[in-house]
């Protein structure tokens, strides 16, 4: 779930995977992506004007590879 209100920030609210917002940024790392911002609770990437379709992409199926955990 995504929360917060800054256009130009993605915050995500990590306990509902099952992960911390810690392990979710190493596992971002581990796909080429740095996150701005994490803790045991959320996870906050800054996206800016200069990424491209592919930095997106690439996100969303990092995101995607992500297992649930209950």
């Amino acid at each position: 779930m995504t929360v917060g209100n800054e256009p130009m920030k993605i915050t995500v609210s990590a306990r509902e995977s099952g992960y911390s917002g810690d392990e979710l940024g190493e596992i971002l790392r581990e796909n080429g992506i740095e996150c701005e911002f994490s803790d045991p609770d959320y996870l906050v990437l800054m996206i800016a004007p200069q990424n491209s379709e592919r930095d997106f992409e690439r996100l969303l199926s990092a995101f995607e590879g992500i297992v649930m955990r209950t």
